[in-house]
């Protein structure tokens, strides 16, 4: 788990939030296909509620995040599309927690 102080300073560089997203993507993208697909998806927005321990989202839930996330609709997440996400996610968390 990553602390409030390292993401702000990730945030806060260019570079290191780019080679965060990249990092994360690639944690993600278990059978290295170069996309997430949906069960890639799902599995880490489960390990991520079990980490945060919160109930894990069900299908409608997961459909809808994957859907919004698969911004040109070819049915898998590309980097690009997870990284725009996940830096608005993160931006998000930095200005909540100032």
């Amino acid at each position: 788990m990553v602390s409030k102080e390292e993401i702000l300073k990730i945030i806060n560089n260019k570079k290191l939030l780019d080679e965060y997203l990249i990092k994360c993507f690639k944690a993600v993208d278990t059978d290295n296909s170069g996309y997430v697909d949906f069960k890639e998806l799902e599995k880490m927005l489960f390990n991520v509620s079990n980490e945060a321990h919160v109930n894990k989202p069900n299908q409608d839930k997961i459909n809808k995040i994957f859907d919004a996330i698969d911004k040109n609709k070819d049915g898998k997440i590309s980097c690009e599309e997870f990284c725009l996400i996940a830096r608005k996610n993160l931006e998000k968390m930095a200005k909540e927690n100032k």
